[in-house]
């Protein structure tokens, strides 16, 4: 998971923005991604979560933590089956003193 735009952008409603990976501290704006609060399910005839997990909890720090890990497969997973993930947990601290709004962030979810 990463943002749309890349390190740096910035949650924004009209002209207000905020950071949601500052290298200025928590209460400057960060992003926490907490995958393990959620649930795998597998889906197809015969389908396992063997060898599927969560990611670690973590945030987003621009140019250091770019992209966080929901979830990963390896040897030994089973092919042909898809996997649903559901209940990751999302943080955000807001800057004091923030205007008030409707901001909104894109963000990219990548499968490899």
């Amino acid at each position: 998971m990463a943002a749309t735009g890349g390190p740096g952008t910035t949650w924004t409603t009209g002209t207000y923005t905020y950071p949601f990976d500052s290298t200025g501290g928590a209460d400057t704006g960060r992003l926490t991604v907490n995958p393990t609060t959620g649930t795998i399910t597998p889906i197809g005839a015969g389908c396992t979560n063997t060898s599927v997990s969560v990611g670690t909890s973590d945030f987003f720090l621009n140019t250091t933590t770019d992209s966080i890990d929901l979830m990963a497969a390896t040897t030994g997973a089973d092919i042909g089956c898809r996997w649903d993930l559901e209940g990751v947990s999302l943080s955000q601290r807001i800057p004091a003193g923030q205007q008030a709004g409707s901001y909104t962030l894109g963000m990219t979810l990548t499968a490899l």
